[in-house]
């Protein structure tokens, strides 16, 4: 057996236990007990509003490009776009002013718009948003 593949052979097993977090669960196997209270939280990031644009005299999705922006006090940000789809902040709960506009439309304001957020998550407020035509 060579050095390193003995040294592999030591080291490994004592990595394994080394990643153990917790001391047995009741039924004797290894691992911690999980905590029934305990919330399990995911990795995604949550807009903190999602805006759906349409035009106000025929309901469809804008043939142009609408932008948007949120304001809290000195906070300030553009909203992501996708097609007719706004969204943004990301992870971010607050009381925002927001302003929807597109080229060809009379813009869109409300002020107001509350966010919460949970342990995990804020709790993404849905507006839809129709656009008159200028």
């Amino acid at each position: 057996m060579r050095a390193s593949t003995a040294i592999f052979a030591l080291v490994a097993p004592l990595a394994m236990l080394a990643c153990q977090s917790g001391p047995p669960a009741p039924d004797g196997n290894a691992g911690p007990t999980p905590d029934p209270d305990q919330v399990m939280c995911t990795m995604e990031a949550r807009s903190s509003i999602s805006i759906s644009v349409l035009d106000a005299s025929t309901g469809d999705s804008l043939a142009v490009k609408p932008t948007g922006t949120v304001r809290e006090g000195t906070f300030e940000e553009e909203l992501q776009g996708f097609g007719s789809q706004l969204s943004g902040p990301f992870e971010r709960k607050g009381m925002y002013d927001v302003t929807v506009s597109a080229p060809g439309y009379a813009s869109w304001d409300t002020t107001g718009v509350g966010v919460t957020a949970d342990e995990c998550h804020v709790q993404t407020v849905v507006l839809t948003v129709r656009l008159a035509p200028a």
